[in-house]
């Protein structure tokens, strides 16, 4: 199966934290994006995205990479946690929290994936946004 990335924030650097448990704040706002995906509500889901992502790929090329990608799986039947690893900075993006969630997932047409999730939020803002986001 095609791996999928829009990666503006995946391959991040220094300053990281693995094996932490997220708060359930972060993983509301991880889940409630990945909850557009799986309506197939493209559009939202890249409206909700944060400025940093928007300005790398169009709403037509997300839509599409979508299509091509996410629908082939079909219907959601699970994901469960699996990890997560927090980061203060990304090459070529700026300061803030980068969150990545590791989820394994289950689909109708994929019985085993992993989804890698990556929310960020800058200065003082409680608000997390996407900046990332990968199936294999």
């Amino acid at each position: 199966m095609r791996s999928f990335a829009v990666a503006v924030v995946v391959a991040m650097l220094c300053a990281c934290s693995t094996g932490l448990q997220p708060t359930e704040d972060e993983v509301a706002a991880s889940r409630s994006w990945l909850q557009l995906i799986d309506s197939g509500d493209y559009e939202a889901s890249w409206q909700q995205s944060a400025p940093l992502f928007r300005g790398s790929v169009s709403l037509a090329d997300w839509q599409q990479r979508l299509k091509a990608v996410r629908e082939p799986l079909g219907e959601l039947i699970s994901r469960e946690f699996d990890s997560a690893e927090l980061r203060t900075t990304a090459p070529g993006g700026p300061d803030g929290d980068y969150l990545t969630l590791v989820y394994n997932t289950s689909y109708a047409s994929k019985k085993s994936a992993v989804e890698t999730h990556t929310i960020y939020r800058a200065g003082t803002t409680d608000r997390w946004a996407n900046v990332g986001y990968f199936i294999r």
